[in-house]
């Protein structure tokens, strides 16, 4: 049977290392951030961006993200996040 990936919000992601760690520097700014550099991958649930908890561990461990991983996902629009004038 295949291991099911624990998937969380950057909320929740935030939440468990705030529960791991009380004086952890990762907050919802720098996994934001990463995710907007294409440092992690996400999948996206509606609005939402779903981080694999596991990876983002090995991710801050020091074992990388595999690069098949990366390229494998889908590329955003180049004017997502901004901005649009709304003709009325």
């Amino acid at each position: 049977m295949a291991e099911v990936s624990r998937m969380r919000t950057i909320a929740a992601t935030v939440k468990y290392f705030k529960e791991q760690d009380p004086d952890t520097v990762v907050g919802e700014y720098l996994l934001r951030k990463m995710i907007k550099t294409g440092e992690l991958p996400v999948v996206m649930a509606g609005r939402k961006a779903l981080l694999n908890l596991d990876n983002l561990i090995e991710y801050f461990n020091g074992t990388s993200i595999p690069k098949e991983q990366l390229e494998d996902r889908e590329e955003l629009p180049f004017e997502y996040g901004k901005l649009r004038k709304v003709e009325v």
